[in-house]
């Protein structure tokens, strides 16, 4: 085998690049590839080169070869290794009396299931809030629990009696019940209602 070194590859690769740029001009139509996979296209292509080129030539590709071998068989030796290991957890399985499909689809283990949270959602079921409070006005009783925004009834009890939320705090909350809900003032006293809101307003 002829002693080569990374200076002689290197010019080797500058000679069949010059050389090249010479002779394959009259070939531009053909790709190089399609050439040397043909048999006596390969053949012309290679006689445009000498035969030391050919020589450095054939020696960078038996090292490509070589290279190329290296890797060709580590990944079968990986692949037969990860062969080996699936055989050997099978085996194992098959002693204890399961199989590869056990892993997912057997009685004991289950695939996970992703529960789509949106339409999965346990039922909540809403306690209604205990009833803290009442006014008397407009000739009527009004409850209310004290959560949220304040009832027109009890705004319109504040400014007429010049109280506050605390003045109608029943002594124990009871229950909310339909017939307790804080009911709309009966029509007949939407106009005092108003008359009231604004005099709390210019009061202000």
């Amino acid at each position: 085998m002829i002693d080569i070194s990374d200076d002689d590859v290197e010019q080797a690769a500058n000679n069949l690049n010059n050389h090249s740029s010479r002779t394959v001009k009259q070939n531009n139509d053909l790709d190089i590839l399609d050439r040397l996979s043909h048999k006596h296209r390969a053949r012309a292509f290679w006689r445009q080169f000498g035969y030391n080129e050919l020589l450095q030539v054939n020696e960078i590709l038996n090292i490509s070869l070589s290279l190329s071998k290296i890797e060709h068989d580590e990944i079968q030796n990986n692949n037969i290794k990860r062969e080996e290991l699936k055989n050997r957890i099978e085996d194992i399985l098959k002693s204890e009396g399961y199989t590869s499909s056990d892993l997912f689809h057997g009685n004991d283990i289950q695939p996970p299931i992703r529960k789509n949270r949106k339409h999965n959602k346990p039922n909540r079921t809403h306690t209604p809030r205990k009833l803290r409070f009442m006014v008397n006005i407009f000739g009527k009783d009004f409850y209310w629990s004290g959560v949220g925004q304040t009832p027109l009834a009890f705004r319109c009890a504040y400014i007429e009696h010049d109280s506050v939320r605390d003045t109608y705090t029943l002594p124990e909350p009871v229950d909310s019940l339909p017939e307790l809900a804080c009911k709309k003032i009966p029509a007949e006293y939407t106009e005092h209602a108003k008359a009231i809101l604004e005099r709390g307003k210019h009061a202000v």
